[in-house]
């Protein structure tokens, strides 16, 4: 499970260093992926897979469904790391997801996201404490 917060940098190149918490459990590749409110989605291999499966399951009769398949693995990458534990972010990845220099990883669960530092700071000052509380009050709690 991934969990944490970490701040890193691009390098000219467009690599970066994961963190080594999140690096042991993505495994010795992992794949990079477009995701949701502007951040990039990193996953293991394992779990790119389930995701894969799930993608193809959907309704391809749904003009909708078709085109976020579509654009999920357009928009999807197999990266390796270096022996410095880095990845090198495709151009096209990094301008959707707006990486500049500075980045935060945060662990999602199953899954990394990758988010360029300002637009993460806007993302979590807009989720106030009460707005969360609203959200959880509205989960279904069957545990």
């Amino acid at each position: 499970m991934f969990t944490g917060e970490f701040r890193h940098t691009i390098d000219s190149k467009g690599r970066i260093a994961v963190p080594a918490k999140f690096r042991y459990d993505l495994g010795e590749k992992c794949v990079v992926s477009r995701y949701l409110d502007g951040c990039l989605a990193i996953y293991s291999s394992e779990r790119w897979e389930k995701e894969t499966n799930y993608l193809n399951s959907l309704n391809q009769n749904n003009s909708k469904i078709r085109k976020y398949v579509r654009d999920r693995f357009k928009n999807t990458d197999e990266c390796n790391f270096d022996v410095q534990g880095r990845i090198n972010i495709p151009t096209n990845l990094m301008e959707i997801a707006q990486l500049k220099k500075n980045v935060v990883f945060t662990g999602a669960g199953d899954h990394v996201e990758l988010w360029d530092q300002d637009i993460y700071q806007q993302y979590s000052e807009s989720s106030s404490n009460e707005e969360m509380s609203e959200i959880v009050e509205d989960l279904p709690w069957n545990m």
